[in-house]
Order: C-alpha cells, then sequence, then structure tokens
C-alpha cells in the first residue's frame, strides 16, 4: 500500500492519503508552516514546520507523532542517508544543516556557518539549499548566503568547498559526479545555471558550468530551482520560472533541447520509459505540461487547477508516476486536490478534495 504524505501549508495539517483508494488515512496537526515532507524509513515521516525550531516525526500507518526533535534552525527539508539510519535537515532560517540520528531521533552534529542574512536569489530568503549526500558519508551543505557549497565529514569539520554563480537550490548524484542547479537571480540577471561537480579525496572539483540560455527579455522573470536526472538518456531536465524545459548532457551540460511549457515551471517527472513520456509541473499555471521525450517536444497539457491567486502556487511540489496502473498522481496546490492523471490521455482519472488545504509538498511511502 502506497500512502502520500503531503502539508496543508495553511492549516499547519499533515494528510496522508491511501493512493489506492484516493481517501485520507489521516489528518495530523503538526505544527507552525509545515512544507516539505520526507521519508526517514518504511513507515516514519519527517515534517518540515519551517515556524519552528525542530521538526516533527509521524508514523504513516497510525498517524501517530512522536516527539518534535529539536533544532538550532528552523528546518527547510530532509535528505536521507542511503544506506545508514542518519538523515540531514537544512536550515531554513540560518546557513545550518543538522545530521540526525533517525533511530534515536537526536540531533549528532551541526555544520555550516550559521549566517542568517539572506541572499535572496530565486529561491528567496530561505538560507539553504536541499543537502545531499556525498561519497563515504560526506555531507553536501548549500549555503545559499555565501553562493557555496561545503563538504563536511560526519564529525563536522569542514573539509573543502566551491564557490558558486548563484545560490545552489538542489544538487542530485549522476553518473561520474554531482549536479547543482543554480537558481539564478532575476534581479541581478543572473542565468540559472548547472553545475558539475565531482567530489574525490575530500576535495570537490567543477568539472563543467553551464548557464542556460534565457532569451534577454525573459532574463528578469526566470530562475529554476530543481532538476531531474534520467538515467537512461543521461541528461537533466530542468524547468525555468519563465516556461521551459531545458534538456541538458550530463557528461558535459550542453544543452541539447528547449521546449515550452507553462509559468512557473518547476519540476519535471519522467513517466514508463516506454511511452516516452514525461509531465513538468507549472507553479503558476493552471496546467501540467506532458512532453514527448523521444521527440523533444510539447505533447499537449492537462488542466489541473484554477488560476493562480494571491502568492499561492497552483501546483505543487510532488508528483510519482505508477507503472502497475499507468497513472501519475500529484497535487493541485491550492485548490487542495490530490490528483490521478493519464499522461497519455491527458485527462484527470480521479480527484481527492481536502477543502480549505494548501497541498504544497509532500513524499509517497
Amino acid at each position: 500500500m502506497t500512502f502520500l504524505c503531503v502539508s496543508d501549508n495553511d492549516g499547519d495539517r499533515l494528510f496522508v492519503v491511501d493512493v489506492a483508494g484516493m481517501t485520507v488515512r489521516w489528518e495530523v496537526a503538526v505544527g507552525s508552516g509545515p512544507y516539505p515532507v520526507d521519508a526517514i524509513g518504511r513507515d516514519e515521516v519527517l515534517v518540515s514546520t519551517r515556524g519552528l525550531k525542530s521538526i516533527q516525526p509521524v508514523m504513516v500507518r497510525s498517524g501517530k507523532k512522536r516527539r518534535p526533535v529539536p533544532l538550532t534552525h528552523t528546518p527547510r527539508s530532509t535528505t536521507r542517508h542511503p544506506g545508514r539510519p542518519l538523515a540531514l535537515v537544512s536550515g531554513g532560517d540560518r546557513s545550518l544543516t543538522t545530521i540526525l540520528d533517525t533511530q534515536k531521533l537526536q540531533p549528532l552534529c551541526v555544520v555550516g556557518s550559521g549566517s542568517a542574512d539572506s541572499r535572496r536569489d530565486f529561491g528567496g530568503s530561505l538560507a539553504c539549499g536541499h543537502p545531499a549526500w556525498g561519497p563515504n558519508d560526506t555531507v553536501l551543505h548549500l549555503d545559499r548566503i555565501a553562493r557555496r557549497v561545503e563538504l563536511y565529514d560526519l564529525e563536522g569539520t569542514l573539509v573543502h568547498s566551491a564557490n558558486l554563480p548563484s545560490s545552489a537550490h538542489h544538487v542530485a548524484s549522476v553518473q561520474g559526479g554531482y549536479l547543482l542547479l543554480c537558481e539564478g537571480n532575476p534581479e541581478s540577471r543572473i542565468n540559472p545555471s548547472v553545475v558539475k561537480l565531482r567530489i574525490s579525496d575530500s576535495r570537490i572539483t567543477v568539472e563543467a558550468h553551464r548557464f542556460l540560455p534565457i532569451p534577454p527579455m525573459h532574463v528578469a522573470e526566470t530562475g529554476a530551482h530543481h532538476l531531474t536526472y534520467d538515467s537512461g538518456r543521461r541528461v537533466a531536465y530542468i524547468g525555468t520560472n519563465d516556461g521551459r524545459v531545458f534538456t541538458v548532457a550530463t557528461d558535459d551540460l550542453r544543452v541539447l533541447n528547449v521546449v515550452g511549457a507553462g509559468p512557473g515551471c518547476g519540476h519535471v517527472t519522467v513517466c514508463d520509459p516506454n511511452t516516452n513520456l514525461a509531465v513538468a509541473t507549472n507553479h503558476t499555471g493552471v496546467s501540467m505540461t506532458v512532453l514527448d521525450l523521444e521527440i523533444g517536444k510539447v505533447a499537449g497539457s492537462i488542466v489541473v487547477s484554477g488560476p493562480a491567486h494571491s502568492w499561492k502556487k497552483t501546483q505543487g511540489h510532488t508528483s510519482r508516476w505508477f507503472a502497475n496502473t499507468g497513472r501519475l498522481v500529484t497535487t493541485a496546490a491550492q485548490d487542495g486536490k490530490v490528483l490521478e492523471i493519464d499522461p497519455e490521455t491527458r485527462t484527470v482519472t480521479r480527484s481527492l478534495t481536502l477543502a480549505g488545504a494548501y497541498l504544497i509538498q509532500g513524499c509517497f511511502v
């Protein structure tokens, strides 16, 4: 059984949704400002309550809360270690990342400068990007304020760092190294860019860097925050705020293709490789964009929400493709809807409305 654990940022709640039944299993009060929800085990998630200096563990199948884990910073998001009971909790208000023991739910160490100033690149006022685990249990801390990536060991010692052209929002492990998505700064007319890193002998080597070719008339309105690695094609897909999806080769960061998507394009979810389809999330649009990866063109769109209003995102950050059903599950964030869509027919096949909720980000467990 698969559950979607998704935050309600307006109602300070976590919803646990049974995906197969499209029903709410649990509604859990979690504290101020929940945003990312990240799995730390088969039956446990951590809810990043960005209004508190703590993070809230919740057991998925029972809906029970455990005691909040105290932090020296507000949480931005959590990254689970792939093989050990450890997780990284990045800072929202300060440039700090906590290394957490996920069995004892105790902080082991805190890394970072502790700076609380704001860089305010495209990612806004948050102090850190989403952290990552490097080789040999090292920690990649993304300092948005200093526009730097820092490498720490588990004892909290800074072993190396590298400066970046703009704040790094997201890092992905790819064949041959790591890709950093640098979000850009529209006010300073700095384009989003991709940096390829190699980490060996406790050193960071920048192997390649590529600014995305944004048309000059769109530089003042664009930025980027996440990339999707397609290991089969050895490319990365990057959505930009001005409504484009870039396909970038992961060996040398050549831009292979650019297609139009929708306003606020932020994520690309690759569907079943046999269909050659992917779906782009457009955070301020009414439609999701279906991409044909084989020919590198837009295949169509799916209306999923009403028009954007105020500062809210129309489409949330979290989508997943289910091969057994041939469907993608996502959220229409400001409308409070969990949606199941068919990318081939470009239709919404099922939906669940959670009245008054702002379903911004979550994970599947």
